[in-house]
């Protein structure tokens, strides 16, 4: 049964679910009211985000492709057998992201809600399991600052607390030992995009890749994730 629902959420609701950057689009400083429709029985921390984020007419066919793009990526996982865990619910995702403070981004939601709660990687490692993600709180919630590659072993310039700063926003996904994991930035201007870290130094896939292009990358046997990369003269 559907309802008509009216609701009026406060900014500190908003940003605790974290669409509270939706706000100016919705024409408020301190609340947001708008007349949506709510199914009994949903979500509400999901109800109201996808309300916020895939109404426009352009938002939709983005949301489209990507869930396309995810169902693609699922098939090819069945064909080559991975060993995948059952997928989460919407509602898994949003409790995660209401505790942790932040908002995934979209394709790293779709793949876990879609295809699986990580797998077997072909090459023997694992991508984690949401449960399984290692993070500090509060470098979880600030913005990563970096845009480009960096190498502090090479950098006669570097301090501690710049080191410390490249845990701030990311999520490591795969760890592939000897200190290395493929990590996803949730917060910055690099949000959605994966990057390499290591004990030595930084870098982000060259051309940048999604998660899911990241994903569908490995899956189908490439595995030169910087054939773009261009150093610094």
């Amino acid at each position: 049964m559907d309802y008509n629902l009216y609701i009026a959420l406060p900014e500190e609701d908003l940003r605790e679910i974290g669409i509270s950057e939706r706000m100016a689009e919705w024409g408020g400083e301190e609340i947001i009211e708008r007349r949506i429709k709510y199914t009994c029985g949903q979500d509400i921390f999901s109800f109201i985000r996808q309300a916020l984020d895939w109404e426009s007419p352009q938002n939709m066919e983005i949301f489209r492709s990507l869930k396309a793009e995810a169902a693609r990526i699922l098939q090819k996982m069945k064909d080559k057998n991975i060993q995948r865990n059952d997928a989460l619910s919407v509602a898994d995702v949003a409790d995660f992201e209401k505790n942790a403070g932040i908002r995934l981004p979209e394709e790293l939601t779709l793949f876990y809600t879609e295809a699986c709660n990580g797998c077997k990687m072909l090459d023997g490692f694992d991508l984690l399991k949401m449960e399984q993600w290692k993070y500090d709180a509060d470098s979880l919630k600030r913005d990563f600052p970096f845009e480009k590659y960096w190498v502090w072993e090479n950098d006669d310039d570097y301090n501690p607390g710049k080191i410390k700063e490249t845990e701030n926003g990311n999520l490591a996904l795969i760890d592939i030992g000897d200190a290395q994991s493929w990590n996803i930035i949730v917060r910055g201007k690099e949000r959605g995009r994966m990057w390499f870290f290591t004990d030595v130094g930084i870098q982000p896939c060259a051309p940048a890749m999604d998660f899911l292009e990241w994903f569908e990358y490995w899956l189908d046997g490439k595995d030169d994730f910087f054939y773009g990369f261009q150093p610094e003269e």
